[in-house]
Parts: C-alpha cells; sequence; structure tokens
C-alpha cells in the first residue's frame, strides 16, 4: 500500500502531537517494549510520574537487548568482583575509560564523564 505524502506528513505530525515523532518511535522500538511507546502508555506513565515521583516498567527492554546487557553486567561485575558480600570499591563500575566516581561512598555515589558539570545533573 502506497499513501501520498500528504498523509506521511499528517501521520508524522499527529504521532509529534502525542509526544514522539514517527522517526523517534522507530529509532525507539529497536530498543525498548512497543507496548510502551504508544500515545495511550506514554500518557499512563507520565501521569503515574506525576503522582508518585517515580515509575517502575516491566519488560521495557526488547528481550534479546536486555539479555545482552544483563550477561555485559554480570560480567562486569564479576571482574570489579562485586557481589561477594563486602561492600564495593569507590572506584567500581570506572573500568570504562573516562568514568569518574562522585558523591560519599555510602550514600547517593554515582558515576560523571568528564566536561559535563556536576551541578547539571538533577
Amino acid at each position: 500500500m502506497c499513501s501520498s505524502g500528504g498523509e506521511e506528513q499528517e501521520e508524522q505530525e499527529e504521532h509529534e502531537e502525542e509526544g514522539l515523532s514517527a522517526v523517534e518511535t522507530a529509532v525507539l522500538k529497536e530498543f525498548l517494549n512497543p507496548s510502551y511507546l504508544t500515545a495511550q502508555a506514554l500518557e499512563a506513565i507520565a501521569d503515574r510520574f506525576d503522582e508518585d515521583g517515580s515509575v517502575q516498567l516491566q519488560q521495557f527492554l526488547k528481550p534479546q537487548l536486555a539479555k545482552q546487557l544483563s550477561a555485559a553486567a554480570d560480567q562486569s561485575d564479576e571482574v570489579a568482583e562485586l557481589g561477594q558480600g563486602r561492600p564495593p570499591a569507590y572506584e567500581a563500575g570506572t573500568a570504562v575509560a573516562g568514568w569518574e566516581p562522585r558523591g560519599p561512598p555510602v550514600k547517593q555515589r554515582y558515576l560523571a564523564f568528564p566536561g559535563v558539570a556536576d551541578d547539571s545533573i538533577g
């Protein structure tokens, strides 16, 4: 089925009014569960976030991507000797060049990438 340029333009404008453009949706569908990319789902997620200040999304990533990320995280944890009943080293998680630990080691420690000012983080 072939659509005219006008119909494509209308469809793209409709997506943009709903929050995501057709291009953004197409890119995100490569990584995310498409059920979270509908206008209805996006609105429900935004409403829940407004009410509770956080959301939990089950099966957010596509299964194959989630499996790959989980395996990579497990491997990284093993290299850093994490999850063995003792506190992690302050430098844990910085094996990838460029990341620097910030914050106290026992509360809200995070990694920052140089060039990003600390005050730009929420």
